[in-house]
């Protein structure tokens, strides 16, 4: 799947009401942690926009 379809998969997950920008994985990384470590700048600054946090 190419970044921009991620980017958009992304984006309209984000505009759920339901949807946590902070939920974390079995060891409490967050979206935007794993944005970083795999370079999807676009990703990172939409999930940073929307409150996300690095950890």
């Amino acid at each position: 799947m190419s970044i921009i379809k991620c980017f958009t998969v992304v984006e309209a997950l984000l505009a759920r009401k339901d949807v946590k920008v902070n939920a974390g994985d079995d060891a409490g990384h967050t979206p935007l942690y794993w944005a970083n470590k795999h370079n999807h700048i676009l990703i990172a600054e939409l999930l940073s926009k929307q409150g996300g946090i690095l950890k």
